[in-house]
């Protein structure tokens, strides 16, 4: 048996299998406001559990709307949601009538990432197996069972090992929204985590019957009327710092729900004010009741995860996020920019990215 090695922790991909195995009843979870990533692992782990014969729920505190709809198996991942963080006990859910021994937590650097769902079910979780599957760099490694993997791309990836390591040879839907993760998380093959090992990883994927084209064709689909005049409004705000590296804008639920939109409609926003001219990192603040999230993007090369991790999130190099509570937003804002600030004064951005800054002028 193969061990990997992470500083003081030891773990394996059989570890994880066996007490997947010896379970009696499992629930999924993963960061709130799931990515292609989280939706896609938990669904195609999910369905090969359920094989099993082992119930499964997943938990969330963020609904899934229509825009990841093309999803393979995102229905069956629906059909086994509880949304409302309120009704989230695992403990009391009649839908799994009973306690479950096992959760395993999917695309999270922490518990917190997890949202209202971990505050709720906090005491549940101290007294189940937590399998940690996840490949972010700024993992705390919470788990009892910890399967992180920061040299890997995506946590896609890590689901077809154990997949592998279960004897389950993956169906074509699953390797083709397996695949859906792993593109969409390293946008487009463009991120500075993408390695040979990713593009072997995305061939196998292939072999097992994932369409690379119509991925790219459905993931390529114009941002609907309804949230490009969102964002029209949102970029009417834009405000700027360090000569126009740093872009940001603040936003209320409140306000999200005046303009008849949701939080899921500012998916993909960051990462377009990251593509403005001169702009190296770019930055939404939502201002949510009891709490501020953030969201963070920056250039390759531009280390943005090491902002969110001061401040109790994590993420990857150059998309990271946190949620911060108890602090007014203009004192978080300051904060938060002058360490972005310091990041930038450390850094610069690769060859690459100042050659498509030099194209774009």
């Amino acid at each position: 048996m193969q061990e990997l090695q992470y500083g003081n922790s030891q773990v394996s991909v059989p570890e994880a299998v066996v007490a997947i195995r010896g379970a009696h009843r499992i629930v999924l979870l993963s960061h709130e406001m799931p990515d292609l990533d989280a939706l896609a692992s938990c669904t195609v782990i999910g369905a090969i559990i359920e094989e099993l014969g082992l119930p499964v729920l997943f938990l969330t505190d963020s609904p899934m709307g229509e825009k990841f709809d093309y999803l393979p198996g995102i229905q069956w991942l629906r059909d086994r949601a509880i949304v409302s963080y309120k009704d989230a006990d695992w403990v009391s859910a009649d839908r799994l009538h009973g306690t479950a021994d096992v959760a395993l937590v999917l695309d999270a650097a922490n518990l917190n990432q997890l949202g209202a769902v971990y505050k709720v079910n906090a005491s549940a979780l101290a007294s189940a197996t937590v399998i940690n599957v996840d490949h972010h760099r700024t993992n705390t490694y919470f788990g009892v069972i910890n399967v992180v993997r920061p040299d890997v791309s995506s946590t896609c990836e890590l689901v077809a090992d154990l997949a592998r390591e279960m004897g389950r040879t993956l169906d074509p839907w699953m390797a083709e929204a397996l695949l859906t993760g792993l593109i969409a998380d390293t946008s487009r093959f463009s991120t500075a985590n993408v390695s040979s090992t990713t593009l072997r990883n995305a061939a196998e994927l292939m072999d097992r019957g994932a369409n690379l084209i119509r991925i790219l064709g459905r993931m390529s689909e114009p941002v609907s009327g309804p949230q490009a005049r969102l964002w029209q409004t949102l970029l009417a705000r834009l405000a700027y710092r360090q000569d126009r590296q740093i872009a940001f804008l603040d936003v209320t639920t409140d306000r999200l729900q005046q303009l008849g939109a949701t939080e899921n409609d500012l998916t993909g926003l960051a990462n377009y004010m990251r593509g403005l001219q001169g702009v190296m990192v770019a930055l939404i603040f939502v201002l949510r009741p009891g709490g501020i999230k953030i969201s963070l993007r920056g250039k390759p090369g531009i280390d943005v995860g090491s902002v969110a991790l001061k401040f109790g999130g994590g993420g990857h190099l150059e998309a990271a996020g946190c949620v911060v509570e108890g602090k007014p937003l203009e004192q978080l804002r300051g904060e938060i920019l002058e360490e972005v600030a310091q990041v930038l004064s450390r850094a610069t951005a690769p060859p690459c990215a100042q050659i498509l800054e030099q194209a774009r002028q």
